[in-house]
């Protein structure tokens, strides 16, 4: 049965397709094959055009969003995507007697595509349309595993069975095999030097010994985006778990600018034509001066968090993930930037409207068990206060900026990354203690 919703934009999406060019000249024209073949790569037919009205992409996406959150089959979609998706399907099925009077398509009978509809109950018609329009739908969704390298990293292979995520050596022919056979086009990829199908990639002239490889369902755009998500968070966990091996020089960055690129390979049971997509995930992973190495002890503090992450309570799991997020963003940025990203990771965790500082001096207190934290928190929210409020352009402006330096022989900058990695390391046991 069709959503009420998706009924009522429906019609009027029919309606802003018009047969007959807008008097005000505000349509924008449509050439296309009419009908199609599905035994053929290339759709043929009669070739035809029509109008869509701007309304008629606004209602595309109000009808592609209403899928989304009604139809657990549809939730991975993305709502342009599945915009394109059903204004694309109504060329392909203009000439379908069973649905439209063609002659009235054909010959422009009538203003728009709705008046032309062969069957006249429109509840019947909204349902065949829905039917065919959510096949569409539900065919774009499929699942990709997408690959990113990661330089200056030293690990072995693990997995971590949750986000569908794991490190692999990029020398582990196992397991690119075994990624091969789920991903066909994984085949024409060098994992060693990055070339692909002998050429090279975004990936040949980087220096890496290691790939993040993330397994995600959806459009191809709908699954990059939570792909991005999914592997921004585990390089935040995996900064916060490595920092109390790496003190000196940790995560000190070159000029170059972060690494944004994936690349992107649909299962062997997909329907989608394209096998492979080169696309960016946004800045995800700064060029750090330092080599790393997951060892022993990091792999299963990583390990132990992602258990508890998919073993917590769904409000401390959204805190989490907000914070794990803003992170990425700090390490990912400089300066003003970095510092209020970082600081936001810890307002996401423990903040609430109307007490922010309050309940951040004791979140911190709680994850840290020190004073000495808690009056560096102190001294940081009055630095934040001063950045949102434009008091100063920079953090090294501020007017306590040396006293800082001089007190606790840090400096700001070093002590909110800090703070934050420690907080999300250990959110899992303060965020229940902190609540009770």
């Amino acid at each position: 049965m069709v959503d009420k919703k998706i009924r009522s934009q429906l019609i009027p999406l029919m309606k802003e397709i018009k047969l007959l060019e807008p008097a005000d000249n505000k349509g924008l024209k449509n050439d296309f094959f009419a009908g199609k073949n599905p035994h053929l790569a290339v759709p043929r037919g009669i070739v035809f055009y029509w109008w869509h009205t701007k309304k008629t992409f606004d209602l595309a996406k109000t009808i592609a969003s209403f899928a989304i959150s009604k139809y657990i089959n549809l939730k991975n979609g993305e709502v342009s995507e599945f915009a394109a998706i059903i204004i694309g399907i109504f060329p392909k099925i203009c000439l379908d007697n069973r649905l439209f009077n063609i002659d009235d398509v054909l010959n422009r009978k009538k203003e728009n595509l709705f008046e032309t509809r062969a069957i006249l109950c429109v509840d019947e018609f909204i349902g065949c349309l829905w039917e065919i329009l959510y096949e569409e739908l539900r065919i774009s969704i499929t699942k990709w595993c997408f690959i990113i390298p990661v330089p200056k990293v030293q690990s072995q292979s693990f997995s971590l069975c949750h986000d569908g995520l794991s490190v692999v050596q990029k020398s582990d022919t196992n397991v690119w095999i075994e990624l091969a056979n789920e991903y066909p086009s994984l085949k024409f990829l060098d994992a060693n030097t990055g070339v692909f199908d002998g050429k090279p990639s975004s990936f040949t002239n980087l220096n890496y010994d290691i790939y993040l490889v993330c397994h995600c369902e959806g459009t191809s755009n709908g699954a990059r985006f939570n792909a991005s998500l999914k592997l921004k968070r585990f390089l935040s966990v995996m900064f916060a778990a490595m920092q109390g091996t790496h003190e000196k020089g940790f995560l000190l960055k070159s000029g170059a600018s972060p690494y944004k690129v994936c690349m992107q390979f649909a299962h062997r049971n997909s329907e989608s034509r394209v096998g492979i997509i080169c696309a960016e995930l946004g800045a995800i992973l700064p060029h750090y001066i330092s080599n790393y190495t997951l060892d022993q002890e990091v792999i299963i503090s990583i390990k132990n968090w992602y258990h508890r992450y998919s073993q917590s309570d769904d409000r401390f799991r959204n805190k989490v993930k907000k914070a794990a997020h803003f992170i990425n963003h700090g390490m990912n940025s400089n300066d003003i930037e970095s510092f209020l990203n970082y600081f936001i990771s810890l307002d996401a965790l423990f903040g609430e409207r109307g007490d922010v500082e309050r309940l951040i001096l004791k979140g911190v207190k709680a994850s840290t068990s020190s004073d000495n934290c808690e009056q560096r928190a102190k001294w940081l929210f009055d630095l934040r206060s001063e950045l949102v409020h434009g008091g100063s352009r920079n953090v090294a402006e501020w007017n306590k900026y040396d006293r800082y330096l001089d007190h606790f022989k840090s400096s700001p900058e070093l002590d909110v990354r800090k703070l934050a990695l420690t907080c999300l390391l250990v959110a899992f046991d303060t965020l229940p203690q902190l609540n009770e």
